[in-house]
């Protein structure tokens, strides 16, 4: 029974694997359904003040605004290359945590940016095309902040230059979390889990949460790869791609409700 149910498993994975793998061309970060699924578990933690606000920024209710901008901060990429940078941020393996120094020159990375919309949103005096870009860049990147390799490690470009096969399948592991690993997302159930000190949002929190990314790519990731073949490709196993699955889950849900509690406290 148990071997049967293990094999079971198995399958379902290879066929999910053999879906998102299909989309290898059209992955964007976290992918569109990702950033969707964040803003869908944001929307029951607005304060009816915080929703009020959004709608007035957008000129519809917040559930459509949210869920249609949610991704909007890919889009732009080609026609504005100052703000790639602004998605991810290099923190060395062997760091400690976050060092503004040393990973964000000039503000240049996901902290310093969401950071900077934060001011641009509170900004009243701004006029509300510019408050309105600030909002889609946040919803954006505080759900890239969640995306572990989005705060990983420079070294093999957060993932990017580490290659996997799974079942016959090639790819690097940025592309099967960042994308490929979640073509299929929103068939998956997302859970809120509980925040404990992170329910109301603080100055420093950007920093903790990224810090949090770092700890689960290099310890929960990189860590527990298999090791590698002779030509350095990864084999992912059908465990691995399980735990992925569960770990992606939890950081969508912790994204989402951590954005909630964000514009609470600044719109």
């Amino acid at each position: 029974m148990v071997g049967a149910k293990r094999q079971s498993v198995r399958l379902a994975l290879i066929a999910f694997a053999a879906l998102f793998f299909c989309y290898a061309h059209s992955a964007r970060a976290w992918n569109l359904e990702g950033h969707r699924t964040v803003a869908q578990v944001e929307l029951p933690y607005l304060t009816p003040e915080a929703k009020r606000r959004i709608e007035q920024l957008f000129g519809e209710p917040a559930e459509v605004a949210l869920a249609a901008n949610a991704s909007w901060a890919d889009s732009i990429t080609t026609v504005r290359p100052e703000t790639r940078p602004w998605h991810y941020v290099n923190i060395p393996r062997r760091a400690d945590g976050f060092d503004r120094y040393r990973d964000c020159p000039d503000g240049a990375c996901v902290v310093g940016a969401i950071e900077q919309q934060l001011i641009r949103l509170r900004d009243r005096d701004l006029d509300i095309s510019q408050r309105r870009e600030a909002l889609k860049f946040i919803v954006h990147f505080v759900g890239d902040l969640h995306q572990p390799l989005h705060c990983g490690d420079g070294s093999d470009r957060g993932g990017n230059d580490t290659m996997v096969e799974f079942d016959g399948m090639r790819s690097n592991l940025h592309r099967v979390w960042d994308g490929e690993f979640f073509s299929g997302w929103q068939s998956i159930p997302v859970t809120p889990h509980p925040l404990r000190d992170e329910q109301t949002w603080h100055g420093d929190s950007v920093m903790h949460w990224a810090n949090e990314s770092h700890r689960i790519a290099v310890e929960e990731i990189y860590s527990r790869l298999p090791k590698a073949r002779a030509d350095r490709t990864i084999v992912l196993r059908a465990e691995d791609m399980q735990r992925f699955w569960i770990m992606a889950q939890q950081q969508m849900a912790r994204a989402g409700r951590r954005l909630a509690a964000l514009l609470n406290a600044n719109l």
